[in-house]
């Protein structure tokens, strides 16, 4: 039979910093056993040109965006592997890590190397890997020289998913900003 309901935990982490996600990783498994699957969703953006993002601004964005998902799949990751049994990581793209929009560069910047994150933490973990051809082998690599590093079969699926427009408070935020650059635009056309 079904269980009726299924454990769940929300810790509240800053996922910026590897230490807090290795502990958050920890404290789901003294709570609940193990860990199957580790969801990486926190994200921030800010709207406004790239010429008058800060390099403050630009750094943040990138320890959230970008650091904020390796941290928490690394710390997935490594526990999946000392359990043994594979599991499932999932990280927050964006409908920006395809196709950018202005005013949101250094957003678009931090979920393009979301994209790529995720790619290679797919290949290295999921199946065997051979760097050599850069082609994933469905046999595990069997040996490794000296300028090779060796691959592992670890059975970790590793995704992200990349969702548009959402209804959220972050993209309130991005709607009411464009929505000023938008109407500044227009207001700057000449009649005919």
């Amino acid at each position: 039979p079904l269980k009726a309901q299924k454990a769940h935990r929300n810790l509240f982490t800053d996922v910026s910093d590897s230490a807090q996600t290795d502990s958050m990783v920890s404290r789901t498994v003294a709570a609940l056993g193990h860990l199957d699957t580790l969801i990486a969703n926190a994200g921030i953006a800010e709207v406004k040109p790239i010429l008058d993002t800060t390099p403050a601004e630009r750094q943040r964005m990138f320890d959230v965006n970008c650091g904020g998902l390796m941290n928490s799949y690394i710390s997935g990751a490594k526990q999946m592997v000392a359990q043994g049994t594979g599991g499932r990581i999932i990280g927050a793209a964006s409908i920006v890590s395809f196709n950018t929009f202005p005013m949101l560069g250094t957003y678009s910047a931090s979920k393009w190397a979301v994209k790529g994150f995720t790619q290679v933490a797919a290949k290295e973990w999921a199946v065997s890997f051979s760097p050599s051809s850069n082609k994933a082998d469905p046999a595990p690599v069997s040996s490794a020289s000296a300028d090779t590093p060796s691959s592992q079969k670890y059975g970790i699926r590793v995704c992200a998913y990349a969702p548009g427009i959402v209804d959220t408070p972050m993209w309130d935020l991005i709607d009411h900003e464009l929505g000023k650059d938008v109407r500044t635009f227009a207001l700057a056309i000449p009649p005919r």
